[in-house]
């Protein structure tokens, strides 16, 4: 979205208790701070995951007097809302709205124009839990640590350049 052109960029951030959750925000940060943009807490909401508070949260920024061009959800089903809540205000996907979800769910080939999300690489995380179970078993010491997995981006029509702004 950064690289699309986008400056104003909300994140429907997921609950932060969960690691996924400190994470995505971390990303959504990190990505901002990398394209020099200024993060604005107005632009990150934390209501929870639920479709309907993604859905309720989506129109308030829709609603407000300078929204955002671009939203990243923190899950694919946020996403939906947030394409339902832009299409109840007649803001087009992505001509006036870009939007990006995370998981690459498969409902997410419903979604039109299809959405652009990140594909978490379960094989690779399946095959890190039955190390570490083996390892275990075999006698070694379960070290408490973190591998950080890279996700593939799906590049898809729901991200867009943003409209040049009218005087």
């Amino acid at each position: 979205m950064v690289n699309a052109g986008h400056r104003r960029i909300a994140h429907l951030a997921g609950e932060t208790f969960l690691d996924g959750g400190r994470d995505r925000l971390l990303g959504y940060r990190e990505a901002l701070e990398a394209g020099g943009i200024t993060v604005d807490p107005e632009l990150v909401l934390h209501q929870g995951s639920a479709i309907s508070d993604a859905y309720a949260s989506t129109c308030a920024l829709l609603d407000s007097a300078d929204p955002p061009t671009a939203i990243f959800c923190f899950n694919d089903r946020m996403a939906l809302a947030a394409y339902e809540a832009a299409r109840d205000r007649d803001v087009s996907v992505p001509r006036d709205l870009s939007i990006a979800g995370f998981d690459n769910d498969p409902l997410v080939t419903a979604f039109f124009p299809n959405l652009m999300t990140a594909v978490l690489p379960h094989e690779a995380m399946a095959r890190q839990a039955v190390r570490r179970i083996l390892e275990r078993r075999r006698g070694k010491p379960a070290a408490a640590r973190r591998e950080v997995l890279d996700c593939q981006i799906l590049r898809r029509r729901s991200v867009a350049r943003p409209k040049a702004p009218t005087k």
